[in-house]
């Protein structure tokens, strides 16, 4: 069963394909249905860490964003520009 040594490869995953293997085992699946279910384990894990991912780096986007703005705002209220609210003064 080659498909098992991916197991050591992905090892957040490991503990759930395990268990989903072990369940459709003890119904006496195929090898190649427990191949199968594996694949789509698998599959799922790495679309949830791409989707992690997609939205780590928008957040991490959004928050400099907002460091910039407020460095901005800061800087032209020191020199007198604008009120606290933005507003000329």
């Amino acid at each position: 069963m080659p498909f098992i040594s991916e197991f050591y490869r992905q090892p957040k995953v490991k503990p759930l394909a395990l268990a989903l293997i072990a369940a459709a085992a003890a119904e006496g699946a195929s090898l190649h249905d427990l191949e199968e279910a594996y694949t789509v384990v698998i599959q799922e894990y790495r679309h949830v860490i791409k989707k992690s991912g997609e939205i780590i780096t928008q957040f991490r986007g959004e928050v400099e964003g907002s460091f910039e703005r407020a460095e901005k705002e800061i800087e032209a209220f020191r020199r007198g520009r604008t009120g606290i609210t933005g507003e000329e003064v």
